[in-house]
């Protein structure tokens, strides 16, 4: 006969599965949306539910974080333990064509909505566009009549280390490659910030979750939250995570977080 302390054993939760479990339910729900079925990659449909303003998560986020019932305060704790167990973690994602970096609070991506940067510094006129599908059109000329092509380069997506590592980039004078690479990155696909109250303006109007002191911007923080949950979600399915006494505290938070959103589907 099983002892007791087997059967104890038996009744700890496994958040990872419980995690997935959910999101294979959110992936239901959004795949038979009909704002959602013109696209076709989860990432589409994800920036789409974070940056559209009549989007029905965000609604039910903001509505917790605007809450004073149980169930919202539950959530606002939630979310402030989610931060303070990624710091404790070790989670990694390689996101966005950006080196592999920490998942946290600190680093949110959102839509950038420019697509074309156009600057001249010192009669070298430097030209960037994104265009359809995400390719991007890089080009250097003089400002001169008739105008000197000194680089051009077409990629199929915002790849800045390619740009960098291309050999026609490589010939130009060091003066040009730094303002390439800098005006370059006015056309990235997605611009970053933080949601953690950090500085002294911050601080005198912060949003308390937890004990963590959040900038008081509930479209931010919602927004932060669907990307991290999504990234949570990659870095399992892709095996970035070790199975871990730390690691599983953060899919604890992020499975009450998930499961609160769906019931309001229900």
């Amino acid at each position: 006969m099983a002892s007791y302390k087997e059967w104890i054993n038996l009744t700890d939760i496994d958040y990872y599965t419980a995690y997935l479990k959910s999101w294979i339910a959110f992936n239901s729900w959004y795949k038979i949306r009909p704002e959602y079925e013109s696209f076709i990659q989860d990432r589409q449909i994800i920036d789409e539910i974070k940056d559209k303003s009549d989007s029905l998560i965000k609604k039910h986020i903001i509505n917790f974080l605007n809450g004073n019932d149980f169930e919202s305060n539950s959530f606002k704790q939630d979310i402030g333990n989610l931060h303070m167990s990624l710091g404790q973690a070790a989670i990694y994602i390689n996101n966005r064509n950006r080196p592999v970096e920490p998942i946290n609070f600190e680093k949110i991506a959102t839509l950038n909505q420019t697509k074309s940067s156009n600057e001249t510094i010192k009669g070298i006129q430097y030209i960037f566009d994104r265009i359809k599908n995400g390719q991007i059109k890089s080009e250097i000329k003089t400002t001169s009549n008739p105008p000197i092509r000194l680089f051009y380069l077409e990629q199929d997506e915002y790849n800045e280390l390619a740009l960098e590592t291309s050999s026609a980039f490589m010939s130009l004078p060091d003066d040009q490659q730094q303002s390439c690479s800098a005006i370059y990155k006015n056309i990235n696909p997605y611009t970053y910030y933080s949601i953690i109250a950090k500085n002294r303006t911050e601080k005198s109007k912060k949003f308390k979750l937890g004990n963590v002191e959040f900038i008081n911007d509930t479209e931010k923080i919602s927004i932060a939250v669907i990307e991290i949950l999504f990234m949570l979600r990659n870095a399992l399915v892709h095996g970035n995570v070790e199975p871990n006494s730390d690691n599983i505290k953060v899919y604890k938070f992020a499975y009450s977080l998930l499961y609160a959103v769906l019931q309001k589907l229900r």
